[in-house]
């Protein structure tokens, strides 16, 4: 390509069997994970792909989180085949979103872009045909340091708010704070210790069009457990993987029930949710 984009590893024979890596998110990568086919539980956004790419990945599935709001579920599709990297996404009604093994299990592929086309990849094929047919793929993701998952902070009303593209952000700052998110609402893993690496006042999620299990909002009656208000917005108001999207336009769609005790209602918009939280 003329665009300074790097595609091809030329020392991939055709023949060689890619190694796969099976992940509940796409932040689990690891550095022994370069060259790999990864199998994902994490939603196919664009940052979602930025860090595949800056990784090194082999190719890539994710799952649709119902594609949402601008097709941001499926967004890294088209960014992934500008850089020759195979990639997939399964539909949110056949696995759960936030597990890696039931995407691999379960996951029929929703799209693809056409490098994986390329090799064979079509919608509606199993996950376990996908990458099957992945593993031949010659080509590998160039570590780049394209910009991925971001942070922020404002201030909403007397609140001060703290704004993640990915849970996998937060902190211990976040403490006592609003933490809005652009993650999934599902529980990575089904392991209610990742509902929220740190305790946070009040949290929000992406429903990601709730799907299978009811796996997009499963992160809402752990967190009810453990003392956290929390909600989710819907696929098709907020833009998944974007927490600044989240808050913007997001509308909530389920409360726990901390999180109804604090004002929250499905359908009210989220930045007057919380607005009105109490001080």
């Amino acid at each position: 390509m003329d665009d300074g984009c790097n595609q091809v590893n030329p020392s991939a024979a055709p023949h060689d069997l890619r190694p796969v890596t099976v992940l509940d998110s796409i932040t689990e990568l690891q550095a022994a994970d370069r060259h790999k086919v990864a199998v994902t539980g994490s939603h196919g956004g664009l940052a979602s792909g930025r860090h595949a790419l800056a990784h090194g990945v082999a190719a890539v599935i994710f799952n649709d989180a119902g594609v949402g709001l601008n097709g941001a579920g499926t967004r890294s599709l088209a960014d992934l085949d500008r850089w020759g990297v195979p990639a997939a996404v399964v539909s949110h009604l056949s696995a759960r979103i936030g597990d890696g093994r039931d995407t691999m299990r379960s996951g029929v592929v929703s799209a693809c872009n056409g490098t994986a086309q390329a090799l064979g990849v079509r919608p509606g094929h199993s996950c376990l045909a996908a990458v099957a047919a992945l593993r031949t793929s010659a080509a590998h993701a160039q570590e780049t340091d394209t910009a991925g998952f971001a942070s922020a902070s404002r201030q909403v009303g007397p609140h001060h708010v703290v704004i993640f593209d990915s849970a996998s952000l937060i902190g211990p700052d976040a403490a006592g704070s609003v933490a809005v998110t652009g993650s999934h609402g599902g529980l990575p893993g089904r392991r209610a210790a990742r509902a929220l690496k740190h305790p946070a006042r009040f949290a929000a999620f992406n429903d990601a069009g709730v799907g299978k299990d009811q796996a997009g909002i499963a992160r809402l009656e752990v967190l009810d457990s453990q003392g956290v208000p929390a909600v989710t917005v819907r696929h098709d108001s907020a833009e998944i993987g974007d927490g600044s999207s989240t808050l913007r336009s997001g509308v909530v769609s389920y409360a726990n029930s901390l999180a109804i005790r604090s004002g929250a209602r499905a359908g009210a918009p989220l930045i007057d949710v919380i607005r009105r939280l109490p001080e």
